[in-house]
This record gives C-alpha cells, structure tokens and sequence, in this order.
C-alpha cells in the first residue's frame, strides 16, 4: 500500500556494529513487518563465479573462504568452517521450476532431531537473467519480491524476539520463464545473534537492522491481515501421523479391533462391581463407565449380533464399523471422552472400579498411538462434507442413512450439535446451521436428552450472527452461505443458499463456464449424466494388440468418454488379487499424511494416506509399469532419468478436489494412469465433471487418460476429481508418464487435437463436436 511504501527507504552502509567498519555498500528496504533487506554487490563476479561453479542442488560451499568471509565482516557472526547447519548451500532452479510459498527449515546437526526454523535466511543471486525472466522471490503477505540481480542478497527474519515463527516470513519463487536461476543460501540458526542490540520484551516483537548504527523508527502500520480464503496454496502438506489416524484406514481398523479387544472386559467388570453393590444407585463418578458402555452398545449392536463375542479376527466385519462415517465418529469418540481420560487420570481415592478399569486399559492402550483432537474433529467434519456434497438431508443422516444406504448408527442431538459446531468453526455456515437447528429440534421435540436445549439455542443464534457478518459481498467463494443476511429472512422457508441457486442455473444451462464445484458434485451424486448421444458412441472391447512389437490379453477395455475427443480407457482385471495385496503392504511401510488441497478453497480438502515409492524402487512398481506399457502402448520412464510413483489409501469421507495431472517440475505429464488396488462400497468415484461421468474404482483395474493434446497445449476437458469415500476405503497405485518419452506417437498439424485412440491396432474417430 501507500502508507508501507512510504516507509521504505534505500542507504549506503558504512557501519553495521561499532567494532566494525564497511562500505559504503547500497542497501534496499524493501518490506517492514518484517524487514526485508536487498544487499546490491554483496559478492564480486569472482566470488559469484566460484559458487555457481558448484550449483548441484544443496552442495555445501563453504570451502569459499571469500563468500564466507564476506558474510562474517558484514555480520559480525562467527561461521565455522567445518560443513555444519551454517553451510551455504547452492541452489539451481532450472527452466519452468517454481517453490511454493513456505518457510525455511534447516537441517538438524544430529540425525534423531527435527528440522528447525532458523533466525534469518540470507540468499545470494549468483546469475542474472533478466528483468523479464521469472524466478523472483516473492513475500505474498508482505506484498513484495526481490528482483535477480547478480552479486546481490535478500536478508529477512523467520522468528520473532520471543523465538516463534514470524508467518509474514512466508515466502516463495515465481517460474521460471527463461534460464535458470541460482542462488546460494545461509541459514543463521537461532542460537546465533545477527547483532548486539536491545532485546523486546514485547512477545511478537520482530527483530530490526540498523542503518549505519540507527535503528528506523518503526512505522505506524495497522497490523497485516491475511484475508481468509487467500493463505499460500498448498498442494500438499505432509506431517507425521498417529497409529490410529484418521487418515489410515488401517489405522481405524486397528483401533476398532482395539476397543473390541478390551469392551467384553469392561463390561465384565461393571457387572461385577453392580453385583457386589447389589444393584444399588451407582456412584456418581463411575456414571461416565455407563454412558460409555450405552454409547458402544447403541452403535455397535445393530452392525454386530453378539457382543460379548466380537470377531476381532473377521477383518470384513470389523472394517464394517472401522469405514463407517457414522460409527467411526462414535468409536473416536469414545476413545476421547473416555478411555484417555481413564487411561492418563488419576481415580478418586477409594474408587476400586476405576483403579482396576486403568489397570486393564494400561495394558492394552498405548495413548501416544492416538487417536488425537485432530482425528475427532475430521471425524465430524467428513459428516458433515458427506451431507453437504451428496446434498443429504441432515434428518436422514441423523437417522443413519446415507445416500439410501443404512449405516445402523444414529445420531443424537448432541452429535449433531457437535457436527454443526465444527462446520460452523470451518466458516461452512449452511450445513452447520442446518446441523445445530436439527440439534435443537430434537431436543424440544423428541425424548432426546443428551444436552441442554439453551446451549444449542445459543450456538445457533451466535452462528447466525456470525454469517451476517462473514456474509459474502465481494466473495468469489459463497457456497457456504445463504443468499441474504439471516437477520433479513426469519422465515426459514425464505432461507435460499447459493449453492441451490447455481445448481439451478447448470439445470437450465450445463455449458456454462462457471459453478465449476457444482458440476463436480452434481455428477459425483448422479444428478447429472453423459447425454443419450454421448452414450451412445460409447463401446466395450476385449484388447488382444496394441502394436506390432506386443501381443497381448484378451483384456476387457471400456471406453467412458469419447466427448470433445478426449478419452478416458478402463482397462478390467490388470492386476492379480496377489499382486493387488502386495502393493497394499508396500504403502504402509512408513507412509505420511497428506492433506491434499487444490487452490485456494476447496472442499474437498482432507487428509490422505501417502507412500512414494522414490525412483520407483519397488520391483511390483516396476512390473506394474511395464504392464502399464504393454498394454498401451505408451513408454515407460527410462532408468536414467526415473520417475516416481504414488500410493494413496483414502478412507471415509476422504475426497480430492478439481485438478490437472500436468507438471511434474520442468516435465509434462503426458498420461495419468489410476490402478485401483480396492473396491469401494460406496463412493470415491474418478470424476471428470466437464466430461460429465464418473468411474467406479474396481479392484485390479487400470484407468487411462491423457492430459495434453498433441500440441502439448493442456486438454481442459480432462480435469478430475475424486469423489469422497461414503463407506469403504479406496486404495489406488498413479504413476505418471512423461510426455519426452512418447517419441512414437504423432503429432497434428491442426491445433488442439486429441491423440488417436487405439482398438486392437486401428485408431477410432468420434463424430461428437
């Protein structure tokens, strides 16, 4: 803004501290809050030279005694010559790369201990491309970028005085649209001090750099906002994950067989202390041991007959609790509300029950295994995304039906309450009012009495107020709000969301270039389908060559889509059931979370289990992608420049929004091919929304499209999606392949034009337009 440019100012540096002298050297303020500094000539072309001389990615340079030196005298920091945290590192970020916005992690000293944010982060331009080349770093909450100039360095904070993370610090690289960019950068780890000077004792104070010994006057700037909606984009964020997440379908699985494990014993237990009481009222401190065992019985007796005898080894009846939307909520919530709190507590003294009851817990539930605050909360919210994307009433879910399927658990008012709470915290305003209104009507209207109508009252009226305020003026993202303020409509009839309006709008006119969400779940319910004309082009076949060098099948093939000549193959029974299990065991070694995003906003965000098989070093990976080759046609990577393979396992309610499989750094993915390693009950359809149709994941089938026309321009009709997993898991194998590799097919003269679909060896035209 005006006001912040107003404050920056640009300098020749003679003196950094009082011991030293420098300079003169010009220096650019570029941002306050934090201060971002530019460095011109901080280094010579000599210095320069000898740095990108060694531009493998992170290669260690601090043999460069003058770049070293140089970062000493202006610094006053003392550098170790030895290769520790300290090193400067060298960068290379070659034609089309890009970093997206994040913050710098350092390396640990020791190999047991955690990555750590670093006190500042120097980076040194050691080329120049021009000022029309890309490749700027960029501070999107600081509104600024440095430029690339050769010889000049970029100095910023990533902490705050109190040593906590500095979120203005965010930063990323623009693409690279000419050359290649490098750069060599320090990390200052915190226990260093960049300069002698006051310490704040203000908590979120952000450290300051003087100019020749005076420090500025700190502007007058009302503090940064980040708008909502509008964080760095993240395609996805990886983070360690507990044993019983919610984003492993084996780790619910695990916990389901956990709780049946230790249920018959706590029942056993109660009823014993109930005799030895004889039936008297029970204490007061031991009621919660009775809502609990109540809670297991009401969610689990309708789904299993006997439970006093629980198959703890049948897999299928367990997981029929475990990837169940509704009773895995129950199940997480149990673990929450009760057994950490008997297993971690300390008994009141005297109460036998709950002493042996921690003692029998002790022994079969590790608490750091989970499940945490986090699973709980997805647990509601996969609830309420499930209503609202398959546009459910909250009463049928509520009664346990789903989408016309009987998950044989209920939910109370209080679940309901709970579910609309989270909604309403996530800004999701339409479905978490219908939930909390659905709360308070069973409340005043029905026998429930889980909690106090006034509680649920009061949340509802302060939801409402807080859409009025959060109401969408100038939002390009409203699906989850009402048409006009609360406060203006009191007739809950009048009460029109803007989702049903654009649903309204794709019924009168599906081509129209907007409400891109709305398609995805219109088709994602079977609302909305391919035209008769379209189905009818469309055809089956039994594969038996694909060129002259393979022959191979019968393979089952099944053409889903042949609209604006983009095509999406299902090639049936690939994989062996074998092979299928194989590759289930390889994801769980070491897999990592990843809650995947697509933009901005998406509401289909959740996490995700993920394995990446590196290099594709598993040999079934191997063996998958020669299979994937033999049966289209299409070249595998070559061995010296491989590719990596992905393993996804999503559980219920898990769901990815609107994308293209198009860049994997410089390259183009030239095909995307989806091995569905499960079937799925219920939902996590491969969704092509423009394309209008879905494909339902079958175990040990091959998916097959591909991303670019034969110019290499991108094919827009081809964006997907995945549908969220109602009941069941989803386990798939998506390997890429690389558009340099293709050398064999041909390429149109005429623009925009599909590559040729291929049947037994004769390619097929569409007539559709």
């Amino acid at each position: 803004t005006e006001d912040e440019r107003s404050n920056l100012i640009c300098w020749l540096e003679f003196k950094l501290h009082p011991g030293l002298a420098i300079g003169p050297m010009k220096i650019e303020l570029l941002a306050r809050n934090p201060d971002i500094l530019q460095i011109y000539e901080f280094l010579g072309d000599k210095e320069t030279r000898k740095l990108a001389l060694s531009s493998s990615q992170f290669k260690a340079a601090t043999q460069n005694a003058a770049a070293i030196r140089r970062i000493k005298d202006f610094f006053g920091v003392k550098i170790s010559s030895k290769v520790t945290t300290e090193a400067l590192h060298v960068q290379s970020y070659p034609f089309g790369n890009h970093f997206l916005p994040g913050k710098d992690l350092m390396q640990p000293i020791l190999a047991e201990t955690a990555q750590e944010l670093p006190l500042a982060t120097l980076i040194i331009h050691l080329n120049d491309n021009g000022e029309d080349s890309g490749g700027v770093t960029a501070f999107p909450y600081s509104g600024t970028t440095a430029r690339l100039v050769k010889g000049s360095a970029v100095l910023w904070f990533n902490r705050l005085s109190d040593g906590s993370s500095d979120t203005n610090a965010v930063h990323g690289v623009c693409p690279i649209k000419f050359g290649n960019k490098l750069v060599a950068k320090l990390f200052v780890p915190f226990d260093k001090r960049l300069i002698s000077g006051k310490c704040s004792l203000k908590q979120t104070e952000r450290f300051q750099l003087p100019a020749n010994n005076m420090y500025f006057q700190k502007p007058e700037l009302p503090p940064l906002v980040v708008p909502k909606r509008q964080k760095p984009p993240i395609q996805g964020f990886m983070k360690k994950f507990s044993k019983y997440s919610y984003a492993s379908p084996n780790g619910l699985t695990e916990l389901v067989q956990l709780e049946w494990k230790f249920y018959p014993e706590i029942k056993r237990l109660f009823q014993r202390h109930l005799k030895k009481t004889k039936n008297t009222r029970l204490e007061k401190s031991n009621e919660d041991i009775l809502a609990c065992l109540e809670d297991f019985e009401q969610s689990t007796k309708k789904i299993v007959e006997n439970l006093m005898e629980l198959p703890l080894n049948d897999l299928q009846a367990v997981k029929k609790v475990a990837l169940n939307p509704l009773a895995i909520y129950k199940v997480i919530g149990r673990f929450r509300n009760y057994y950490l709190r008997w297993t971690i507590g300390i008994p009141e003294p005297g109460n036998r029950l709950k002493i042996k009851l921690q003692s029998i817990l002790d022994k079969m539930y590790i608490v750091s295994g989970g499940p945490v605050r986090d699973d709980l909360e997805k647990a509601m919210l996969v609830i309420a995304n499930i209503q609202f994307i398959y546009d459910l009433e909250v009463k049928d879910v509520a009664a346990g039906l789903i989408d016309g399927i009987d998950a044989r658990v209920t939910l109370n008012a209080k679940d309901c309450y709970l579910i609309g709470q989270q909604a309403i915290l996530k800004e999701r305003f339409t479905t978490g009012i219908a939930w909390l209104e659905f709360a308070l009507h069973l409340l005043v209207n029905t026998n429930d009495n889980s909690m106090a109508a006034d509680d649920v009252y009061n949340e509802l009226v302060a939801a409402e107020i807080q859409h009025d305020e959060e109401h969408p003026k100038n939002r390009i993202v409203d699906y989850n709000f009402f048409v006009k303020p609360l406060s203006q409509t009191p007739d809950h009839s009048q009460r029109i969301t803007h989702r049903s309006l654009y649903d309204q709008e794709l019924k009168k006119d599906w081509n129209i270039e907007k409400h891109y969400d709305n398609k995805l779940w219109q088709v994602c319910t079977g609302k909305i389908e391919q035209t008769p004309e379209v189905k009818s082009q469309l055809f089956c076949w039994y594969e038996t060559e694909i060129h002259m060098t393979y022959k191979i099948g019968p393979i089952k093939a099944e053409i889903h889509s042949l609209s604006n000549m983009s095509a999406v193959i299902h090639y049936h029974d690939v994989l062996s059931a074998r092979a299928v299990e194989e590759m289930k065991l390889f994801i769980n070694d070491k897999p990592s979370r990843m809650i995947i995003d697509s933009g901005n906003y998406d509401p289909f965000s959740s996490p995700v289990l993920r394995k990446v098989d590196t290099a594709m070093v598993n040999n079934l990976s191997q063996v998958t992608l020669d299979l994937m080759s033999r049966i289209t046609g299409y070249k595998k990577p070559p061995e010296s420049r491989p590719m990596d393979g992905h393993y996804f396992a999503y559980g219920p309610g898990a769901a990815r929004g609107r994308h293209w499989d198009i860049d994997y750094g410089p390259l183009t993915i030239f095909a995307s091919f989806v091995f569905y390693l499960s079937n799925v009950e219920k939902g996590g359809e491969t969704a092509f929304p423009r394309l209008r149709v879905k494909i339902t994941p079958e175990k040990g089938s091959m998916l097959l499209w591909v991303n670019s026309y034969s110019d290499g321009k991108v094919d827009k009709w081809i964006e997907h999606a995945s549908c969220p997993v109602v009941f069941g898991e989803k386990w798939i194998f998506a390997p890429d392949s690389v558009e340099g590799d293709q050398h064999q097919l041909r390429c149109h003269l005429k623009r925009r034009t599909p590559y040729e679909v291929v049947v037994n060896g004769k390619p097929i035209q569409s007539n559709l337009k």
